[in-house]
């Protein structure tokens, strides 16, 4: 017998859920992998002696972590499901379905490569804000 054939079927996509609210894989990783960022660059910053100010990078997470969602959701939205939401423009933010009236649904949907480029985008705008170098900051 092979052994991909003894993987389980059906993964839920849930590390728990309690009451309706779960907690999934996919956004325990984005927590993760944001956390992990926060201190690796803050424990650069002091053991290096970059010429940064720590403040700075406070600010700066809040910047990635919203390019990171809004470009991952919008790189759903475009790349994946566009025939849908150009029916359903509400729906790509709010996580309520509109139009078979007012039901939770949750948001769903995230694409790596809109991520990325919502982070780049979020990396130069915040350079561009702060009067920094865009490559020289992207090499922390």
């Amino acid at each position: 017998m092979n052994w991909w054939s003894q993987i389980p079927y059906k993964i839920s996509p849930y590390l728990f859920q309690i009451n309706g609210f779960g907690i999934r894989y996919y956004s325990l990783m984005y927590i993760l992998a944001f956390v992990t960022f926060y201190f690796l660059i803050k424990f650069r910053i002091r053991t290096e002696k970059l010429d940064i100010n720590i403040h700075l990078m406070d600010d700066f997470i809040i910047w990635a972590a919203m390019g990171v969602l809004l470009g991952g959701r919008f790189g759903y939205v475009l790349f994946y499901d566009f025939k849908y939401y150009i029916l359903h423009p509400l729906n790509i933010l709010l996580p309520f379905d509109f139009y078979n009236g007012f039901v939770f649904t949750g948001i769903s949907g995230m694409s790596y490569h809109g991520g990325l480029i919502g982070v780049v985008a979020a990396v130069y705008f915040f350079c561009k804000k702060n009067k920094l170098l865009f490559w020289e900051f992207s090499d922390l």
